[in-house]
């Protein structure tokens, strides 16, 4: 019983201090020569995936204005 009951506070340990957060890259190009990377530190993937489509659309890269695609 001992062994049971130590198992299984084993698993609940793991469980709760088992982290979904990780840290993502999120790359960005514009399908030519610009190419850009992102870490997004302890995110959940869907606030790094929001995070990392709110980079992407028109951006201004010194005189020019490219559109940016990014992806996880």
């Amino acid at each position: 019983m001992k062994k049971l009951i130590l198992a299984l506070m084993t698993m609940v340990v793991a469980v709760t201090f088992g982290s979904c957060k990780k840290v993502y890259t999120c790359t960005c190009s514009d399908g030519g020569s610009v190419k850009n990377t992102r870490e997004l530190d302890k995110s959940k993937k869907k606030d790094a995936q929001a995070a990392c489509n709110a980079l992407s659309g028109p951006t201004v890269v010194g005189t020019k204005t490219v559109t940016l695609k990014c992806s996880l």
